[in-house]
């Protein structure tokens, strides 16, 4: 009856603009003390709107509570676990806030909960893992060290469409980072299942983001990083996405087919060969013809791309009479070899 009186008092200070730190103190108090589920619920949830009201309260008046989410996050009633993941995300979708989520040392808990059985659970805490990846690179590492790309992989094929899309955001914001962090999504196998997604996907919003995966690495990545990349199957999907009327969807394209079409360029002269196997099988995927088809709809710079793409490369294709004779084995071989540097793609 006590803990209940005392919770009690929170709406009306928070509804009539009570001190903050009046009432930070009394939820912190009431999680420290309260061992029912329903008040525990309500002294969470509540805490969690304070943490994510708009505007966000001064962050030193909030600091105190970031010692309750943490422990929190270690509750197992579902709906806290949520309400915590929630507030925690919130804080680190603001750049100032989020080295305090990470120096609070909960990410390797973020992570842990990216696992948990509850799609609501999951969806939270993927959010604030997904926040601070899209942080700064050592903020990102944090995350990589935390393991969280086993669970990412996971999550990307989700049933539930939200999940899967934030799972994929989640990737991309890695990719988006240094070769070394784009290596380890390699490594952890995320790229196959990415291309798949970008294939099979219903849901065009989760396609974009596995697009924008692939798009970060030809561009952040290095030359045996991209060769890897063409190899992985992607040029079908990538040209499957042209079959979209959204113009950004195109752009990202465009410009990720006309990396890849260099690497295929840099590739041939390499091997002392005349037939660029990428512009090949883009050829072969109806890429070319699709950007032909659509050339004349197009807005002025993604116009300026394809037009580029077309005469550099589908030219060069369609008027090498040798072409057909001279593949041989090169035609069905892989795209290039490992070659250590960075690629210009400029």
């Amino acid at each position: 009856a006590e803990v209940g009186g005392g919770l009690g008092q929170v709406p009306g200070m928070v509804g009539g603009g009570g001190p903050p730190s009046e009432v930070l103190a009394l939820l912190i108090a009431l999680l420290r003390d309260c061992d029912t589920t329903a008040i525990l619920r309500t002294a969470s949830w509540t805490l969690s709107n304070l943490c994510r009201g708009y505007p966000l309260a001064p962050f030193h008046l909030i600091t105190p509570a970031l010692g309750a989410l943490s422990n929190l996050c270690y509750s197992t009633d579902e709906e806290v676990l949520s309400e915590a993941c929630w507030a925690l995300a919130d804080m680190a979708a603001d750049e100032q806030r989020r080295p305090a989520i990470l120096q609070a040392g909960v990410c390797r808990r973020l992570v842990e909960l990216l696992s948990n059985q509850n799609a609501m659970v999951q969806a939270a805490a993927l959010r604030g893992v997904g926040n601070v990846v899209a942080g700064e690179g050592r903020q990102t590492q944090v995350m990589l060290q935390c393991g969280v790309l086993a669970p990412l992989k996971n999550l990307v094929g989700h049933n539930v469409k939200a999940i899967r899309r934030e799972a994929c955001w989640a990737v991309s914001n890695i990719a988006a980072g240094t070769p070394e962090q784009i290596q380890q999504v390699f490594l952890a196998q995320l790229i196959p299942q990415i291309v798949r997604t970008l294939e099979e996907d219903p849901a065009f919003e989760v396609r974009m983001e596995a697009l924008w995966t692939l798009a970060n690495i030809v561009q952040g990545g290095r030359l045996e990083q991209v060769e890897h990349l063409a190899n992985s199957g992607c040029i079908g999907p990538l040209v499957s996405m042209l079959a979209v009327k959204d113009v950004r969807a195109w752009q990202v394209v465009v410009d990720t087919l006309g990396v890849l079409l260099q690497v295929g360029t840099v590739n041939m002269h390499r091997n002392g060969s005349n037939v660029n196997l990428v512009a090949r099988a883009v050829e072969e995927a109806g890429g070319f013809q699709r950007m032909e088809e659509r050339l004349f709809s197009l807005d002025s710079d993604t116009y300026a791309k394809v037009e580029h793409v077309l005469g550099q490369y589908h030219q060069a294709e369609g008027h090498d009479d040798e072409l057909e004779m001279s593949a041989g084995s090169e035609a069905s071989g892989s795209f290039g070899t490992s070659h250590q540097g960075r690629f210009d793609f400029i």
